[in-house]
């Protein structure tokens, strides 16, 4: 038997007695992560392949170089630009991108490349919600991989409110509830919040800061699985500059 929460279409099943997920997951847990920096066959200068659940996306990063033309936004700092792809809502390449920029444009150490370009890509190959999330944690591996300086990696996750309980990583099913959704990017060695995205008005404050906390426990746990791949690829180039011995 299950609680019920409501969707847009009608009356659906999201917690169980049990307090499980219709995947089995809790309300904390996070879906099966696996990523992988450096995907062979691209001729680009860093990229990501990320996976959380059944959702999938590719970032791609070409830069920093320079700039050929003087006619940019921003004459004489870095000109950045993020292109999200996603066949199955083209509408909301124009919500994510924006977010996007701004929010690694917070990270980035622009002003080491003036008047330069940075083009950050992304592609998603599977939908199964958590979108803007999981394209956040593969640009963040993909500029690792491009040697972009950073001030501190962004981990981000999504909560939703779905029968008064907090439940992380939404997949594509829960995303339909009728609860407000945070969308919440971390920055995972200070802890300072670099994205806060809220789909409807809450509640009170108390609601607020629980969706917060919950959403930062979530970063943590996605942080963990990053920080061990990210880890990998920094031997990885030590290893292939001769900084370390056979």
């Amino acid at each position: 038997m299950k609680r019920k929460g409501y969707g847009r279409g009608g009356r659906n099943e999201y917690i169980s007695l049990d307090g499980l997920r219709v995947d089995g997951r809790r309300p904390e847990e996070v879906r099966h992560i696996a990523c992988r920096i450096g995907t062979p066959g691209n001729s680009v200068d860093g990229n990501a392949y990320f996976e959380q659940g059944n959702t999938r996306v590719l970032a791609t990063v070409v830069g920093p170089r320079d700039r050929k033309s003087s006619t940019h936004r921003n004459e004489e700092g870095m000109d950045l630009k993020c292109n999200y792809s996603n066949r199955q809502d083209r509408r909301s390449a124009r919500e994510f991108e924006p977010l996007l920029e701004n929010m690694f444009r917070s990270v980035i150490l622009v002003d080491q490349y003036p008047k330069s370009r940075l083009d950050i890509s992304v592609e998603v190959i599977q939908a199964d919600g958590s979108l803007l999330c999981a394209a956040v944690n593969a640009i963040s591996l993909a500029l690792l991989h491009a040697g972009v300086p950073m001030k501190d990696m962004i981990c981000a996750a999504t909560v939703g409110m779905i029968d008064g309980m907090c439940v992380i990583d939404l997949n594509g099913y829960e995303s339909s509830a009728d609860g407000p959704v945070l969308q919440i990017g971390v920055l995972a060695q200070t802890g300072s919040i670099s994205l806060l995205d809220i789909s409807t008005r809450l509640s009170s404050t108390s609601q607020l800061q629980e969706m917060v906390s919950a959403g930062t426990e979530g970063c943590k746990g996605i942080y963990a699985v990053v920080r061990s791949e990210a880890h990998d690829l920094i031997i990885r180039l030590a290893s292939s500059r001769g900084v370390l011995g056979a």
